[in-house]
């Protein structure tokens, strides 16, 4: 993809003036788009969609004669600095709608009877693993998406590094997910860290072939800083003692993200392309 389509998709989308910010992170469901080699026309349903960085992205690869559906578990008046909400309807506003659905509110463990028995060429889940409250939650996820399309798409951040910088992105990742494990009512969007070892041993368990996986190196995307950020803001032990965090837990938490030192390289992509057997 070129740099005029990451272009026309931000026209498309709800964002403040950083725009090289935006233009990273479509550039990079891009490039995924591309590895995946989805093509016009086709029928998509995006699970776990957020605030759309994914979703505009997938509307513009299917074009006009295409459809994308998003479903997320979350209500419209969620996220900041902007709720998925607002920026959904953006999208939706825009000449993108026609060919865009999006469901919230929705957790397909439920059922998807919403979805009217649509048949897609794909079902996508691309950087929302994570926000799973469990492996169970997501293979009961991805066995109802074995009703609903023939191929099952799955993107996450790697936890094999190939740079040590990497590290960081990796500690604030963990001590996240290591939160949710002993706090459970922890309002982290990071939940379950999601390995490609645990997506293999997944599909097996769900007879699923892998029929291509692979590895995306994206060192411009900000999200390792971003968890950064926000771990060295929000775990300090004081903070988490607050939440209601064990003291002891709380230091172990805290001493972790004290390990964070020096730049920081986001970690890289893994992938996986899943058949129905």
């Amino acid at each position: 993809m070129t740099d005029s389509a990451v272009s026309t998709i931000i026209e498309h989308m709800l964002h403040d003036e950083h725009t090289e910010i935006q233009a990273i992170q479509t550039a990079h469901r891009l490039r995924l788009i591309d590895t995946w080699d989805i093509q016009p026309g086709e029928k998509i349903l995006e699970i776990g969609s957020g605030q759309g960085d994914m979703l505009a992205a997938l509307a513009y690869a299917v074009g006009p004669t295409g459809h994308v559906t998003g479903v997320d578990i979350a209500s419209p008046d969620y996220g900041s600095p902007y709720t998925i909400g607002q920026a959904i309807k953006t999208l939706t506003d825009s000449d993108y709608g026609d060919r865009l659905t999006v469901f919230f509110e929705r957790d397909l463990t439920k059922g998807s009877d919403f979805l009217a028995g649509e048949h897609f060429n794909r079902v996508i889940l691309a950087h929302s693993l994570w926000y799973f409250d469990s492996l169970d939650q997501l293979a009961t996820t991805i066995a109802v998406a074995k009703t609903l399309s023939d191929e099952i798409l799955l993107a996450e951040w790697d936890f094999e590094m190939t740079t040590a910088t990497q590290q960081n992105h990796y500690i604030a990742a963990s001590v996240q997910g290591q939160l949710s494990l002993f706090n459970p009512q922890t309002q982290a969007n990071i939940r379950t860290l999601v390995t490609k070892h645990q997506i293999t041993a997944m599909a097996q368990n769900l007879n699923l072939k892998i029929t291509a996986q692979g590895q995306l190196v994206n060192n411009e995307m900000q999200d390792g800083a971003w968890e950064v950020a926000y771990v060295k803001d929000a775990f300090s032990s004081e903070r988490l003692v607050k939440k209601g965090v064990e003291p002891a837990i709380a230091q172990f938490l805290a001493d972790q993200v004290g390990l964070i030192n020096g730049p920081t390289t986001p970690l890289n992509t893994f992938w996986f392309r899943l058949t129905v057997q």
